[in-house]
């Protein structure tokens, strides 16, 4: 039968309390990571889309309004000459490049929200041991220390009871 020399009862009660705290704090914490990973995805997958959307459109309006804007000018006639329009190529081409840099975004958003879907499924499969080691494994774990802890107990007041009850050995010298 394994023996253990167990010099401190309060070594075992101050873990068993550590893993109290443990169990209180860990599933929060669990929560709060899903939430955060949750939010993340969320804001990749459905809002940043949305925002891209909504700036390549507003881009192609841009886009219309400034090529508007130049035809207009170039139908202008200042005394017999027709302006450069200068201002409104640079416009034009200003909103081009913007609705470039719109399709760019759309499509690196598109390819990260994939990306971290796949990274966010990973991690989640990776933390789900830990959350059923808090559901079901450290629960078992302070019950198992708190039985100890009773036993350890019991049997140093048996030994304390045991010591007190023992009869005393008669001292040297003293006659019977």
């Amino acid at each position: 039968m394994p023996s253990a020399r167990v010099t401190s009862v309060d070594a075992i009660v101050a873990f068993r309390a550590a893993v109290v705290s443990f169990l209180d704090r860990g599933p929060a914490a669990l929560g709060s990571l899903r939430q955060e990973t949750h939010r993340t995805m969320m804001w990749l997958e459905q809002e940043q889309p949305r925002y891209w959307q909504e700036q390549l459109r507003r881009g192609y309006d841009k886009i219309a309004s400034a090529r508007s804007n130049l035809d207009a000018c170039r139908m202008k006639t200042i005394a017999g000459h027709r302006s450069a329009c200068i201002e409104e190529q640079v416009a034009l081409r200003k909103a081009k490049a913007r609705v470039d840099y719109c399709l760019e975004q759309v499509d690196v958003t598109r390819r990260w929200a994939l990306r971290a879907r796949e990274e966010a499924d990973e991690f989640l499969g990776k933390i789900a041991p830990l959350d059923r080691a808090l559901q079901q494994d450290v629960p078992t774990m302070i019950a198992v220390l708190e039985r100890m802890i009773l036993a350890i107990e019991a049997y140093q007041d048996l030994m304390q009871d045991n010591e007190s009850t023992a009869p005393t050995a008669p001292s040297e010298g003293a006659t019977p």
